[in-house]
């Protein structure tokens, strides 16, 4: 039996597969109660992509992890990814994952045949997803704190011009850069579809989760209750942001060698490992393939961590 005739037959039960889970969803979904039909989208004109058809299908999924998530008082998927500022619904990013997931797994097939690349293949899709979300996410989050300190003084001069605090808000929203910018656009969404600016605002806190922006919109907050003068409290609440970000810069530049290093030293193995599988794969096969060489891995891995988790420590002994 040749190898395209098994990645063949393989994917056809994998595409099988999905259509009877996305069966089973359309059946649970099915006894469920119907929504409010006025609260439901209008239906686009034309033929449904398979995109939005199998979209459709995974929704009551993705609603029952944002809702488990959220009884946890965790965070849920939905808001991880309007943190990282992608547009893409739970279940857009769901069927995301299953796809990739779906797609490497045959990529192992067809290079590796059956063995455990093929479930190692399809877990690397399935998690690459939430890697990237989250690395997204930090370096959003990263922008949004460098940005901070001018987004404080930009507040701070519209409102020694004589503008409203909704005024200034709007004034940051149009002349900040992303990511304060997308922040703050649906800060002022949400005033302009009816809710209050407390509302509005701590719904940003809870969308950004930085520490900073919690002092100014506490400051703001208790302006509009007990009045005074909110523009010199900005002016002061800036300069310790800016003061804050200089002493991490310093930190950075002080550490910088030490995570190089870390990093370097975390990243041969991983690279020597895939070198020897290219050039010798019957030497390297028994890594793979037998409980010893499972556990050797296993054991490296953990090595590799606790090396990191040294070498930051070292790292923040040095300042």
């Amino acid at each position: 039996m040749s190898p395209l005739f098994l990645a063949i037959v393989t994917g056809v039960c994998l595409a099988g597969a999905i259509v009877i889970f996305f069966w089973s969803l359309d059946k649970a979904r099915s006894g469920r109660a119907e929504p409010d039909p006025s609260l439901r989208p209008p239906a686009r004109p034309g033929r449904v992509s398979a995109w939005e058809f199998m979209d459709r299908y995974i929704q009551p999924l993705a609603e029952v992890i944002n809702e488990r998530n959220r009884r946890r008082g965790r965070v849920t998927l939905a808001d991880r990814i309007a943190r990282a500022g992608l547009r893409l619904t739970s279940s857009e990013f769901l069927l995301l994952q299953i796809s990739l997931a779906a797609f490497l797994a045959v990529l192992g097939l067809l290079f590796f045949r059956l063995g455990p690349a093929v479930p190692i293949l399809a877990v690397v899709g399935a998690i690459a997803p939430n890697l990237y979300l989250t690395a997204r996410q930090g370096a959003r989050q990263a922008a949004f704190d460098q940005q901070l300190g001018n987004m404080v003084t930009l507040l701070s001069n519209s409102l020694k011009t004589g503008y409203s605090l909704v005024q200034a808000i709007e004034t940051v929203a149009r002349k900040s850069p992303p990511p304060i910018s997308d922040e703050f656009e649906r800060v002022v969404s949400a005033i302009q579809f009816g809710a209050s600016v407390e509302d509005a605002l701590a719904a940003l806190v809870e969308r950004v989760q930085n520490p900073d922006l919690d002092f100014i919109v506490i400051a703001i907050l208790l302006h509009r209750k007990v009045g005074g003068n909110l523009a010199e409290i900005l002016d002061n609440i800036g300069e310790t942001i800016r003061e804050r970000l200089r002493t991490k810069r310093e930190m950075s530049v002080v550490t910088a060698h030490a995570r190089a290093s870390s990093r370097v030293i975390s990243a041969l193995p991983i690279v020597l490992a895939l070198v020897m599988y290219m050039i010798t794969p019957r030497y390297f096969t028994p890594m793979l393939t037998s409980p010893i060489g499972w556990f050797m891995i296993a054991f490296a891995v953990m090595l590799v961590v606790a090396g990191n988790l040294i070498m930051s420590r070292m790292a923040l002994a040095q300042l």
